[in-house]
């Protein structure tokens, strides 16, 4: 067949796929110039009919060629788009590979077969190195020349690019009988869609990024890709995506490249409306098709709905019909990633987004909780749509109210806008505090929450950009993200564990108040809750142990407490509220070993509660008080303000009962270990700390079982039940490793955080006494070696220095105490000696902190004891001696202390070590 006869055939083909199918028989008969043209036309409308489904092909098919199944064990993705095209029937030689090489190259298999060309995996065959590659072919069927430019072109744009999402171009050349070849790099992965599929959307968004971040290179490289798709973007074995197939991809100042309908090769379900339309494309193109990506890696579906396989249906479907919002197949996307899709997935291509930076800036603005571009435009956007449909009328009506209202509109437009603005946030935050306040009360309610939360967020972010000269909507927002992170994951309350979201809501709650304070210097609301923020943001970084940070915030918080009581105030809740963020200050600097500090606050905070008789927040002081006396070695007095602490909370009436059991189950919590805690300082009275620490377990137990999202309740269980299982496991080691185990899968229930994480280690460490001592050593070492990959992973462990009584430090201990029980003393020693290391260089003193001097002690009667297994008893006796007078130095400041003398008579280990 000549090439004029194929030019024919490929005319013919277009105008009969225009008609009925009923009458294209004899239209062709009256059109085709010859037999041979009609009957080849015939052969490929049968074929194209045949076709299947166009939503995973492309929009021709090539007729005698189809892509071989994908080999499992690569899938690379490198083939080219299985391009359809009309053109000659393969009449010429295959490739020749001699002896199954190319260049330097051995080809071990075929990768995939499309309608350019096909893709062979390959090694390096020469010995230079060892290599696996993928080999693009130009098929030698009688491709026109066309085909063969586009190859070649195909390798002058990869050359052009290097980026590490897009596949490299390593080498390029001829075959012996002239075949065009092209080397990449061979991508062991797999599709972009399958890689996604069990990713939340938050890591989908953070994947597609990547996607982003390559073809913006692409196209400041003046390049277009035009079929972009899931199957041309693969995941590698690290978790990055790449870019393949750059086959029908288009130089932007290649002036040459007429892209001719018949010429379209790409894929309905991605393509954009001019690529259907066979218009001009530009980068525009590559972002309707990125939108389509996106648009399936988070709804599973395509944007387009095909209601049949016709190409009109086809054509109709993506250039005039609006996608289904994404939301609507996936309830759990925000409305934010509606107007992101949308905009990229503009039926015109100049009211898309102006270049991939500019999408993913959008995209990159959503995860950071900042408002999206698109979302602002979308009103104007669909204005503009609906006037060039009307735009006769429209220019009428418009001229009309023109000449009658722009005088009034001018005058009053800003004051209406800001009125409207602010009676939206008004009602907002208000609807928001109030339903917060009624649902929180409610068991197994956090989860509704949450979704309060997510919801609320949306219009916060919207109305945000109004709120910087108005102190009263800043103050009305600045309030509501303070609501939103308590929910999202400060401890105080019941919350979701989310500590990094509520650590980003703080701070965007500080700069709204920061605001209505500058505006109003005296606005005691604003003041307050600025108190309120600088507190929370304490606790949170204070649970995390960022001490330096947690500190810094309890300093911003006293100092704007005392900005606010520079004028006395009258009003109880107000007072209420100061006496509980300073007493929640105390238990920050108790927990910081700034024990001078906390007493200041907490006698701050006793003396504000005395005066309205405001029991909560006293309950809190004492709490903190307490700790700070223990810490001292004021035991006695300790146990006072824990025993009131206790009687207020029994006896008090909260507005939430959720948050009243919580309290109770700390009072006691606070009485049992001052009463009896198996590894710090107390009375000594087990017994009735244990009843405590049981009463308290209960408690928690029933919150949790009320709410199964609820951290904080799981997190008082963990706490509470290694004080239960830490006395217990002395006299009954079973009874200890069931309530230790019970913890352990409550923890494992909440969200990974700091938090979290240390008390799974916490819970493993203090098992492995009780697994160990009923004959289970195999489980213990495995509880051990546990916690210290929880450690690990919270990368706390390894460290170069560990604060005495940390995670780090009970678990080197635990793990010494395993070695010295199970006859391996060297590797005691050697353990023993990691953590008295690393304890002193953490730099604390132990004749300074009573509790810091508990831990030295015991660390050195370890060490002792198995020094003198190994008969080393001068080592040992020289730790020994330390500890004998660590203790005389604290008998001499703290003169009979109970704590003390029990110390003092502790006998040194036996010269057999036990």
């Amino acid at each position: 067949m000549t090439s004029e006869q194929w030019q024919e055939v490929k005319e013919r083909f277009s105008e009969a796929l225009a008609k009925p199918p009923d009458v294209r028989h004899a239209f062709l008969i009256s059109a085709c110039s010859g037999e041979i043209v009609c009957a080849e036309v015939e052969r490929l409308l049968g074929e194209y009919k045949a076709a299947g489904d166009f939503l995973s092909k492309p929009l021709l098919q090539r007729s005698s060629m189809q892509p071989s199944p994908p080999d499992p064990l690569t899938a690379s993705g490198i083939t080219g788009t299985v391009a359809i095209s009309v053109d000659p029937p393969p009449n010429g030689a295959s490739i020749r590979r001699e002896q199954g090489r190319c260049g330097p190259y051995r080809l071990l298999r075929l990768l995939g077969d499309g309608g350019m060309g096909s893709v062979h995996l390959a090694e390096r065959a020469d010995g230079e190195v060892e290599q696996f590659v993928a080999i693009k072919f130009l098929h030698h069927r009688g491709w026109g020349p066309d085909f063969r430019d586009r190859f070649l072109r195909e390798r002058q744009i990869l050359a052009k690019l290097s980026h590490p999402g897009i596949a490299r171009l390593l080498n390029a050349g001829h075959t012996e009988d002239g075949q065009p070849y092209l080397v990449m790099d061979y991508i062991d992965g797999v599709p972009i869609d399958a890689y996604a599929e069990p990713l939340d959307v938050r890591r989908k968004l953070i994947l597609f990024l990547q996607v982003c971040e390559a073809v913006a290179y692409a196209h400041r490289s003046l390049v277009i890709h035009r079929d972009l798709k899931p199957s041309n973007i693969f995941v590698d074995g690290a978790g990055r995506p790449k870019l393949l197939d750059f086959g029908i991809a288009k130089m932007l100042d290649d002036s040459l490249d007429q892209t001719q309908t018949m010429d379209r090769v790409l894929t309905p379900r991605y393509a954009s409306p001019e690529q259907i339309r066979g218009g001009a494309q530009t980068t525009a193109t590559d972002i309707y098709s990125l939108g389509a990506v996106l648009y399936e890696l988070l709804t599973g579906k395509s944007p387009h709905a095909f209601e049949g396989a016709k190409q009109e249906d086809i054509t109709e479907a993506i250039c005039t019909k609006t996608p289904v919002a994404a939301s609507r197949l996936n309830p759990a996307l925000s409305r934010d990633l509606d107007f992101i899709l949308g905009k990229a997935l503009r039926k015109e291509a100049s009211e898309r987004y102006p270049s991939v930076d500019a999408f993913a800036d959008d995209i990159q603005g959503f995860l950071e909780w900042r408002p999206v571009r698109a979302r602002s435009g979308d009103t104007w956007y669909r204005m503009r749509r609906f006037v060039r449909r009307y735009r006769l009328p429209v220019a009428a009506v418009a001229l009309t109210i023109a000449a009658l209202f722009i005088g009034l509109f001018i005058a009053n437009r800003e004051r209406q806008v800001a009125q409207h603005r602010f009676s939206q946030v008004r009602k907002l935050a208000k609807q928001f505090i109030d339903l917060d306040g009624d649902v929180k009360k409610l068991p197994g309610s956090t989860k509704v929450r949450s979704r309060i939360v997510s919801e609320s967020l949306e219009y916060l972010a919207a109305l945000g950009t109004e709120a910087r000269h108005d102190p009263d909507l800043a103050f009305e927002i600045g309030s509501a993200y303070l609501q939103v992170a308590r929910v999202q994951g400060v401890p105080t309350g019941p919350n979701l564990g989310k500590f990094t979201e509520a650590e980003e809501s703080l701070r965007k709650a500080d700069s709204f108040v920061d605001v209505a304070v500058k505006l109003q210097p005296g606005n005691r609301r604003a003041l307050l809750a600025s108190a309120e923020i600088a507190h929370d943001q304490m606790v949170l970084l204070d649970m995390q142990a960022r001490r330096d940070e947690a500190m810094a915030q309890a300093k911003v918080a006293a100092s704007r407490l005392e900005r606010l009581f520079a004028h006395p105030s009258q009003d109880p809740q107000e007072i209420r509220m100061a006496a509980r963020l300073y007493g929640d200050m105390g238990v920050a600097c108790d927990n910081n070993s700034y024990f001078e500090d906390a007493i200041r606050y907490c006698r701050r905070a006793e003396a504000i509660s005395r005066s309205k008789d405001a029991a909560h927040s006293r309950s809190v002081v004492l709490a903190a008080m307490a700790t700070a006396l223990v810490r001292l070695g004021d035991l006695d007095g300790a146990l006072r303000a824990a025993r009131e602490e206790l009687a207020l909370v029994e006896h008090g009436t909260g507005s939430n009962p959720m948050v009243q059991q919580q309290n109770l189950a700390n009072a006691f919590d606070h009485e049992g270990a001052i009463l009896g805690s198996d590894e710090v300082i107390s009375l000594g009275r087990t017994q009735e700390a244990l009843a405590d620490f049981k009463k308290g377990l209960a408690i928690a137990e029933d919150l949790a079982k009320n709410d199964p999202a609820d951290a904080s309740s799981r997190m008082l269980i963990a706490r509470m039940a290694g004080e239960t299982g830490d006395i217990l496991r002395h006299a009954d080691p079973h009874a200890a490793l069931a309530v230790y185990d019970q913890a352990l899968k409550r923890t494992r229930e909440t969200n990974v955080n700091a938090l979290s994480e240390n008390e799974e280690a916490a819970l493993l460490t203090s098992s492995s006494y009780a697994a160990r001592w009923v004959g289970r050593s195999d489980d213990a070492k495995q509880r051990i070696d546990g916690a210290f990959r929880v450690l690990g992973d919270a990368k706390e462990y390894p460290a170069g220095k560990i604060e005495p009584f940390s995670e780090p430090d009970r678990a080197l201990r635990a793990l010494a105490d395993h070695y010295a029980e199970t006859r391996d003393p060297e590797k005691a020693i050697a353990v023993y000696r990691e953590d008295l290391n690393k304890l002193t260089a953490w730099n604390t003193d132990p004749h300074a902190d009573l509790q810091t001097a508990s831990i030295f002690s015991q660390a050195w009667t370890g060490i002792s004891r198995v020094l003198r297994q190994t008969g080393r008893n001068d080592e040992a006796a020289a730790f020994d001696a330390r500890r004998a007078e660590l203790w005389s130095a604290w008998n001499r400041k703290l003169p009979n202390n109970s704590y003390v003398l029990r110390q003092m008579a502790v006998a040194p280990p036996s010269p057999t070590g036990y």
